[in-house]
């Protein structure tokens, strides 16, 4: 539930950020640059209905001869619309926190984005990380995605891959303090002690 919740919300954010651009172009009065938003908006939704039916699809053989599945969809069904509505704001705030950073990113760094902007860029790089998933690391997809990205919004291709190259900074500061903190705390972990056992 909370990977349909996400996807849902980054899908959404694709959405959105191709209807900014395609908005952007319109004004700009570019034919080919309004064409091609639209496009990648269709292409972008056939492939999250797509994956949803393929998954299900896949699944249920084994929903129908495998009773921990029936109860796993049971658990789902009996969810409280309270907490499903929970993983839908954690995952919209995810979101929003992520359009924010690009925000204060690109204004640190002096392209004077908007709101508009920072959007359209957060949401095109979200399009770009799905295929960039076959790729380990992602290494490369993202640094240049962003770069021309940011160059099409004219916010500074350099900019663009700045923004990339510091989310990494923070992915693996973040990861080296998760490293560290499990490590901490399975040194002090307590052995438990076990009473002998005879068997007779």
């Amino acid at each position: 539930m909370e990977r349909v919740a996400y996807m849902a919300a980054a899908a959404g954010l694709v959405v959105l950020s191709l209807v900014l651009v395609a908005v952007r172009a319109n004004r700009a009065g570019d034919p080919f640059i309004l064409g091609w938003p639209w496009l990648l908006s269709g292409i972008a939704g056939a492939i999250v209905v797509g994956g949803l039916w393929f998954g299900v699809k896949r699944r249920m053989p084994e929903f129908a001869r495998n009773g921990k599945w029936r109860a796993k969809v049971a658990g789902y069904a009996s969810m409280s619309p309270g907490a499903i509505m929970a993983l839908v704001m954690c995952a919209v705030l995810q979101e929003l926190i992520n359009v924010m950073e690009t925000y204060v990113v690109l204004a640190w760094l002096g392209a004077t984005p908007t709101l508009e902007t920072a959007i359209a860029l957060e949401g095109l790089n979200r399009l770009a990380n799905a295929p960039a998933q076959l790729i380990p690391g992602k290494l490369g997809v993202l640094e240049l995605a962003g770069s021309a990205f940011a160059g099409i919004l004219q916010l500074g291709s350099a900019n663009g891959l700045t923004l990339v190259l510091a989310r990494r900074v923070r992915s693996l500061t973040w990861t080296g303090v998760g490293i560290l903190l499990l490590t901490t705390s399975a040194s002090r972990a307590r052995t438990v002690r076990r009473e002998p056992v005879i068997i007779g």
